[in-house]
């Protein structure tokens, strides 16, 4: 697809920019059937998803201690601005844009959610995740949404060793082996990637 490979030519030329990375592969892959969708998400949305991925992942680290979320926050506002502008071409009656919006915005649900952890806001932040479960809780085998639903399942287990209640979290690092075995069983092959 032409967006696919536009957006595909722009992110080999950042380098690995981490664990997120394959999330942000997710924001490539469009139908062919909408136009303006998929302008928007190769141009905009993808630059603006790459700003806020910039400024929770390095920018960060040079805040000052004053204000040590400064960047974080600002990542947040770009994260919730995405997610306000794909709710409105999810209102559209295509079932099948329908069906991939609902799992980038499964992604910025994910996203939004470290980010509030991120930044000690642990409640706001596990309501994110909680948020982001539901949304692809019925997809977790399909390739695009497994590699989501595994790091899910992994925020939610740190999250809950955070908050030193360890078998909790034991119970969500194990449905996320779980869910990467029954994939490789059932399914076959590997989940996309986070940024495929």
């Amino acid at each position: 697809m032409h967006c696919a490979a536009s957006c595909a030519h722009s992110r080999s030329h950042r380098g690995a920019l981490g664990s997120n990375e394959i999330l942000l592969e997710n924001f490539g892959k469009m139908a062919d059937d909408d136009v303006n969708f998929r302008t928007w998400l190769c141009d905009e949305g993808y630059e603006k998803y790459k700003e806020a991925r910039r400024l929770a992942e390095e920018e960060s680290q040079n805040d000052p201690p004053t204000e040590p979320f400064k960047s974080k926050y600002a990542a947040r506002n770009i994260l919730s601005e995405l997610k306000a502008m794909l709710e409105t071409f999810d209102s559209r009656e295509d079932e099948e844009q329908s069906s991939q919006l609902k799992h980038r915005m499964a992604v910025l649900e994910y996203q939004i959610g470290v980010n509030y952890i991120d930044t000690e806001e642990l409640s706001t932040g596990e309501e994110h995740l909680l948020g982001c479960l539901k949304r692809i809780e019925g997809d977790r085998f399909t390739k695009q949404c497994c590699n989501v639903m595994l790091n899910l399942l992994n925020q939610l287990g740190i999250l809950w060793s955070q908050r030193g209640e360890p078998e909790k979290a034991k119970e969500y690092l194990q449905a996320a082996e779980s869910l990467y075995h029954t994939f490789k069983k059932e399914v076959g092959g590997a989940p996309f990637g986070l940024h495929e």
